[in-house]
């Protein structure tokens, strides 16, 4: 097992739908970042912790994915 495990942070991949999960993660009532602009193509929207963090990565809708990542996981 794993007792000293460390994270920086967690990434969830929600494609097109980030808005969709901008809104339901707000209706829990969590507090996030402005949305954030990668200059490969991709954005984000990150909720913050004491010591790490949870960020949602995306793509615009109707946007080509430039992030190689990104296109392996469609």
């Amino acid at each position: 097992m794993l007792n000293n495990l460390n994270l920086d942070h967690i990434a969830i991949y929600v494609r097109e739908n980030m808005d969709e999960a901008y809104k339901l993660f707000s209706e829990l009532g969590f507090t996030l970042t402005q949305r954030g602009f990668h200059s490969l193509g991709s954005i984000n929207h990150s909720m913050v912790f004491t010591n790490d963090y949870l960020e949602f990565i995306g793509i615009p809708k109707g946007k080509a994915i430039r992030a190689q990542i990104l296109k392996k996981l469609k």
